[in-house]
């Protein structure tokens, strides 16, 4: 994969997930959840000051390397809530493949940095 390829799959990536930790700290703050609404709403805030990082060109490779393995841990933790504790059927499923596509955007950056 061409490195800008590469980049373009980071800045996805971190889009994503921001996009979907908001929306998801909105939801936890409908259910009265204040703290794991605050904790998604800091972790999209992290991901949108790294994507416009990124795009100035000013960003630190290991603190994107902590951000992508965050955003796994984070997603699937929030999959692991909506399956097991609220009893959703298909919302998890989003929060997994977003955790996937952190894992491959960590590996893929983990390699280009060999």
């Amino acid at each position: 994969m061409n490195p800008e390829r590469k980049a373009r799959l980071q800045k996805m990536v971190f889009v994503l997930n921001g996009s979907l930790f908001l929306l998801g700290s909105y939801d936890l703050l409908g259910q009265g959840k204040l703290l794991f609404a605050v904790l998604q709403a800091l972790a999209a805030a992290l991901n949108f000051i790294m994507l416009l990082s990124i795009a100035r060109q000013r960003y630190s490779k290991t603190m994107s390397t902590l951000l992508l393995l965050m955003n796994v841990l984070v997603a699937l933790s929030i999959a692991f809530d909506y399956h097991f504790h609220q009893g959703k059927e298909y919302i998890q499923y989003a929060w997994v493949l977003a955790a996937l596509i952190s894992v491959l955007a960590l590996v893929l950056k983990l390699k280009k940095e060999k």
